[in-house]
């Protein structure tokens, strides 16, 4: 599903998403079935807030511009499962990890 314009367009909104929560996304990779993100944010923001807004915004921007997601997925764009990790010294090998999906998954 999140392939072609779809994939341009899911970047650059959870980037802007990402940006007005005044966080930095350090690695972002669209996969067509799943995202893999890895956010810089202030200690005095909860992770879940940032994935709330990230999956309820973007699904509302992405299934009014792109209907067929809405016919591919009518009760939600995203799962609700989701997958949290803080990182420490070892942010190369998960920034790694996350930009080459692409190749991992082929």
């Amino acid at each position: 599903m999140l392939v072609g314009e779809i994939t341009v367009k899911t970047k650059q909104i959870i980037s802007e998403i990402i940006r007005d929560l005044k966080c930095e996304v350090i690695e972002l990779n669209v996969q067509p079935n799943h995202v893999h993100l890895l956010v810089g944010y202030p200690p005095s923001m909860a992770s879940a807030k940032i994935v709330q807004k990230v999956k309820g915004i973007s699904s509302t921007i992405l299934r009014k511009q792109f209907p067929e997601l809405i016919e591919k997925c009518p009760k939600a764009l995203w799962s609700s499962g989701v997958h949290h990790s803080s990182v420490g010294n070892d942010i190369h090998q998960v920034r790694k990890y996350i930009k080459y999906q692409s190749k991992h998954h082929n």
